[in-house]
């Protein structure tokens, strides 16, 4: 289960980091492709994010954290946005 040499430590060490690392930019791609549609849904429904964010009870900070991290949306913010109409079939 341990490395018995410190080489064998690095090179175990190494491939959990590359993992982490993959784990991790999947999730940044996510994010990103969320938030230009999130963009594209505000301009098609020619909505501004003050206007979302008075229909979600949010403050603007609030707004960008939850797009630039779209796990975060609680389950009643989805459905407001979807009262609002944007398409969020990409979202769940």
């Amino acid at each position: 289960m341990f490395a018995e040499t410190s080489s064998e430590f690095f090179f175990a060490w190494g491939f959990f980091l590359e993992r982490i690392f993959s784990i991790l930019a999947k999730i940044n791609f996510f994010n990103m492709e969320f938030n230009q549609h999130f963009n594209s849904e505000l301009e098609r429904l020619e909505l501004t994010r003050k206007k979302v964010c008075q229909a979600l009870d949010m403050t603007i900070p609030t707004l960008r954290s939850r797009v630039n991290n779209s796990g975060t949306f609680q389950v009643d913010e989805i459905k407001k946005l979807q009262s609002l109409g944007f398409d969020l079939n990409r979202l769940i």
